[in-house]
Parts: structure tokens; sequence; C-alpha cells
């Protein structure tokens, strides 16, 4: 019957719903340890680094004076060839722990908008109430604990006004939205890209501001596309 067609499809829906917040809660899990990992990693590199500078300058020092000016040289300068090549590595373990922090973090606030915990959801940048908008207010779609707050995951300002824009769409286009839809279904399998396409968002704009612009982020997009 109808009526059990619709029990089965919620039934469905709430198995797969629980199905996500589990596997969200173990990958977590899983981040979290990697990062203590990581942070003991750091530690020891970077007590290691300071080890190297003062153990090696001060044996520099004393072969300078107790021996000759060369072999004081010449340790100075395989102290700082070792102290180079600890803080590459040093630099490649604040990179990763960098991201898996962030990882952790994206995971978290999926979880916040699965559990409708609006407290661990991000604020939206802010944007300007139309007052005369026939549904904005009534339906809650702007501000804190609104649609826009449980939608937006934009980086950029310009991401959060696009989207600000659309939820308020009051004569939507048909053929827009159907490819806007296309796009969706052809995102959604792709986990692993959206979240280092957030991932390196959030970490490029930690080194600006709260939100980018848009122009500041394709720009940083574009340098790191020329590096690699």
């Amino acid at each position: 019957s109808h009526i059990a067609h619709l029990v089965n499809r919620r039934i469905a829906f709430v198995n797969k719903k629980l199905e996500r917040i589990g596997l969200l809660e173990r990958q977590i899990v899983r981040l979290q340890k990697h990062i203590s990992v990581l942070e003991l990693r750091s530690n020891k590199y970077s007590w290691t680094r300071v080890a190297i500078f003062f153990g090696g300058l001060g044996l520099a020092l004393l072969a300078f004076f107790l021996l000759n000016r060369w072999s004081g040289i010449g340790l100075a300068v395989l102290t700082f060839g070792l102290f180079a090549f600890a803080a590459r590595f040093h630099a490649r373990i604040e990179r990763s722990l960098a991201r898996h922090k962030q990882l952790v973090y994206i995971r978290t606030t999926q979880l916040a908008r699965i559990h409708l915990n609006w407290d661990a959801i991000p604020p939206a940048y802010p944007v300007d109430a139309i007052g005369d908008h026939p549904f904005e207010i009534d339906l809650d779609i702007t501000g804190f604990r609104s649609l826009h707050h449980l939608l937006n995951t934009a980086v950029s300002r310009e991401g959060s006004q696009r989207l600000h824009a659309w939820l308020l769409a009051t004569t939507p286009d048909l053929h827009l939205l159907r490819q806007r839809q296309t796009l969706v279904n052809e995102l959604a399998p792709l986990t692993l890209f959206r979240d280092k396409l957030q991932m390196n968002s959030l970490l490029a704009s930690k080194r600006s501001s709260e939100q980018l612009e848009g122009k500041r982020l394709l720009h940083w997009l574009d340098a790191q596309q020329s590096l690699s």
C-alpha cells in the first residue's frame, strides 16, 4: 500500500542517516588519533631543531677558538645543513597536521548539520535582509538558525551571497534548476574531492581572514597549481 511504501522509505532514510553518522564519528576518531601522533612528531622535531642549532653552534664556537678557524666554519655549515634538513621535515609534519585538523573540523560541522546543532554550525557570512521579500522572514531563509545558515558551506563571501540569492529567487528558472541538480548529482559521490576542496579553501582563508574574497581565493588556487 501507499502507507507501507512511505514507511519503508522513512525507515531507509533513517538507516542511511544513522549509517552516515556512524561513518563520520569513526572518521573523526581516526583523524584525532592521527593528529595525536603528528603532534608528538612535531614536538620531537621542534626539540631536535633546538638541539641541533644550539648544540651545533656551541661545538662550532669551541672548534673555532680551541682548534682552528676552518674546523669551526665546517661545523657551523654542517649545523645549518642539519637544521635546514630537520626544518624541512618539520614543515611537512606541520602541513599534514593542519590538513588533518581541518578535516576534523569539516567532519564535525557535517555532524552538527545532521543533528541540527546550531551552536556548532559555523555562522554564515552576514547578508542584508530584503524587507519586502515575500517569504524570507516568514520561512527563516536567512539569519541565525535559518536555511541559509544550515546549507551554507561557502568559504568565500561571494559564495555565501550567491546561495542567499538562490534561496530568495521568487521566479525559479526550471532549466537552470535542472542544470544545478545535474551538477549536484555529479558531485554527490565525489566525497574526497569535495572535502579536499573545502579543506584547501579553509587553509587558504586562515592566511587572510575568516572568509575569502572570491578573487583572492582564485589567485591562491592559481598559485598552488603553478607550484605543483
